[in-house]
């Protein structure tokens, strides 16, 4: 889109977050960790990061518009530490957003992160 001019890039951002810790909110179960939850919990999450497993594969293996994990620092909710080597001619970084924070820990660093560059 930038190079059709109908945007300028400023930022980009690749967010990961490990299967487990994903599937434990997606199913509302992030208040809890893995090996605290019922037998029947730890079932719902291992069927959900098998899914989870298997589309981000499709994903990256389709033959239209695949997936690519771009190569760029690596950055940790919530202090994203390593901000100081994002390449600021074409500014990018992987989000790891796998720790156990709440949601204002989490949002907060990112927000302040891309306030630096609008």
């Amino acid at each position: 889109m930038d190079t059709e001019g109908l945007c300028e890039y400023r930022l980009g951002l690749y967010f990961v977050c490990d299967g487990i810790v994903g599937a434990r909110r997606t199913l509302g179960y992030a208040a809890t960790p893995y090996d605290q939850l019922t037998d029947t919990q730890r079932d719902e999450v291992d069927v959900l990061v098998n899914q989870i497993n298997v589309r981000n594969q499709r994903d990256f293996d389709r033959d239209v518009e695949r997936l690519t994990r771009p190569v760029a620092p690596l950055l940790l909710i919530p202090d994203l530490a390593g901000a100081e080597a994002i390449d600021s001619t074409q500014p990018m970084a992987i989000i790891d957003t796998s720790a156990e924070v709440n949601k204002r820990d989490m949002a907060l660093p990112v927000a302040k992160l891309v306030a630096q560059y609008v």
